[in-house]
């Protein structure tokens, strides 16, 4: 009794793959590679990190002061027109 060797299945030949496929990839790559850039920075220098630091510190130092003084300024004018009921309750 003879085994019958399996059939040798045919080769296929390479296909391009379809454009949404290449397409995807392009896209994925132009969102991805920005946001794998900016971390790989700082392992390549890392004083870079210190200077992002600095100059954000710098800008959030400064919005900082515009918010408390605009609720100081809100709090005071809250101030002075509850001061200004009381005043006219009493009179």
């Amino acid at each position: 009794m003879e085994v019958a060797a399996p059939a040798a299945r045919p080769r296929r030949a390479w296909r391009r793959p379809p454009g949404w496929a290449v397409a995807s990839l392009v896209v994925a790559l132009v969102v991805a590679g920005p946001l794998a850039a900016l971390p790989l920075s700082f392992l390549v220098d890392p004083g870079a990190f210190g200077d992002v630091a600095d100059s954000l510190h710098a800008g959030i130092t400064a919005a900082e002061q515009a918010i408390d003084s605009g609720a100081a300024m809100a709090a005071f004018d809250r101030l002075r027109d509850a001061a200004a009921t009381a005043e006219r309750k009493t009179t």
